[in-house]
């Protein structure tokens, strides 16, 4: 358990130091609240699914860390049917794959590790490093006070663009948790905040923050699938994993 454990919080700790037909321009006929019960509904649809895969993108200076993850878990997430954790950064690519009880770990230096998962294990696993463990940062972030400060700029194919208006960006309203203060931090210290939001044909694609200060920061969140079924996992050769 050690093993995965230390390798999922890594994963999850990445974005919280990462946080800091015809083309043309399409009629903007869309509120921010209407904007934002959108990306709500998004992000509330896969925090809620037993079945999901993700992207997130996390971008600080001239340093790149991205995610790919497809869960399958059991009903209420009391344990994990399938699971595929990719991650790419400078220090190379990590990835993990638990399979019925078997965790399967090739680390950076690719060292490849097979743990034993235990039920109890995989609820823990399945709840603390969940969609919500990952996005946790980009969910606070895009609270009522910052779509209280918005401002839809532009809508060109299919991208949707809005501006933060940093100086009336306020939290007093919200409730006070130490992610909120470091994000409100990491934001009013910025020139400019900018929201984009891409649309496919069936609703929100992905959606993105780009933070511009002394360095341009950006975190990514793009929705691939949800699903009341298993989604399916292409697995690597594992003959050599021990």
């Amino acid at each position: 358990m050690k093993y995965i454990k230390f390798v999922l919080l890594i994963f999850t700790l990445v974005f919280s130091v990462s946080l800091f037909g015809c083309s043309g321009e399409q009629k903007i006929n869309k509120t921010v609240e209407e904007l934002k019960t959108e990306i709500r509904t998004v992000f509330d649809a896969y925090s809620a699914s037993d079945h999901g895969n993700f992207k997130m993108i996390a971008v600080n200076g001239d340093k790149t860390s991205t995610v790919d993850m497809i869960y399958n878990y059991d009903d209420d997430k009391s344990g994990i049917l399938s699971l595929k954790t990719l991650l790419t950064s400078d220090q190379g690519t990590m990835s993990c794959y638990v399979i019925e009880q078997d965790a399967y770990i090739n680390r950076y230096d690719q060292s490849k590790t097979i743990v034993k998962v235990n039920s109890k294990e995989g609820e823990i696993i399945a709840n603390d490093y969940s969609f919500d463990a990952f996005t946790k940062y980009i969910n606070v972030m895009l609270g009522d006070s910052f779509f209280n400060s918005l401002e839809i700029t532009s809508f060109k194919d299919n991208v949707l663009t809005a501006n933060l208006s940093i100086g009336r960006y306020d939290i007093s309203g919200e409730e006070e948790s130490d992610i909120l203060t470091e994000v409100f931090e990491g934001i009013v210290c910025k020139t400019s905040v900018t929201l984009e939001v891409v649309y496919n044909e069936t609703g929100v694609a992905s959606v993105k923050v780009v933070l511009v200060g002394e360095e341009t920061a950006s975190i990514e969140v793009q929705f691939i699938e949800v699903s009341e079924e298993n989604i399916d996992i292409e697995y690597p050769d594992f003959s050599d994993y021990k």
